[in-house]
């Protein structure tokens, strides 16, 4: 980056992305909030609305922009966090309640993959591939074929050196799942 000239006091300043220096840009910015916070008060709503259209409109751009600074900001967003947790103990543990509860299947793939890990098991599946490789069995037990809540099941035990790929997962019933044990047995259906 090299210097550039503002555009409205003449002074030299290190080149970014606006024409402008900082000291000509925090009245702007200022003015800026306060006009936003005024119209914010006038009328939420229409504002709401006007930033979930964008969002929805520009999804990619909202999301690289979020993930920018977050990268740039890690740790301070992550220590901010850990002092709201600190002071809101119950909050925090009704949030990830209802998380959990909001996101049974996401939870189940990462505490496999957090086993598996444990277990130095190479390979890992996603939430989609595990809620494909379900739907494809119609939601159903793939042992007793009954409709019951589903866990995750290693064809090949991580204890007998199983991988932790989709290709060697089955959703089994928690019933299925314990009798079946550590034998390596697959009750894939035929086109899964």
């Amino acid at each position: 980056m090299g210097l550039k000239l503002c555009r409205k006091c003449g002074v030299e300043f290190e080149s970014g992305r606006y024409q402008i220096c900082g000291k000509c840009t925090t009245p702007d910015v200022v003015r800026s909030r306060e006009r936003d916070k005024a119209r914010y008060r006038q009328d939420p709503e229409k504002v709401k609305a006007r930033v979930r259209s964008y969002a929805t409109n520009n999804r990619e751009a909202v999301l690289t922009r979020g993930r920018k600074y977050y990268a740039e900001n890690q740790t301070r967003i992550r220590e901010t966090v850990r002092e709201w947790v600190k002071a809101n103990p119950e909050k925090h543990k009704e949030n990830s309640r209802r998380w959990a509860k909001n996101n049974r299947l996401y939870r189940q793939a990462k505490l496999v993959e957090y086993k598996a890990s444990r277990r130095g098991a190479e390979g890992r599946f996603s939430k989609e591939e595990w809620v494909s490789i379900c739907e494809a069995g119609g939601w159903l037990c793939w042992r007793c074929l009954k409709r019951k809540p589903l866990t995750v099941d290693h064809i090949i035990p991580l204890s007998r050196g199983g991988t932790n790929w989709i290709s060697n997962i089955q959703p089994l019933c928690r019933k299925c799942n314990s009798e079946k044990n550590v034998n390596a047995v697959s009750y894939r259906f035929p086109n899964t």
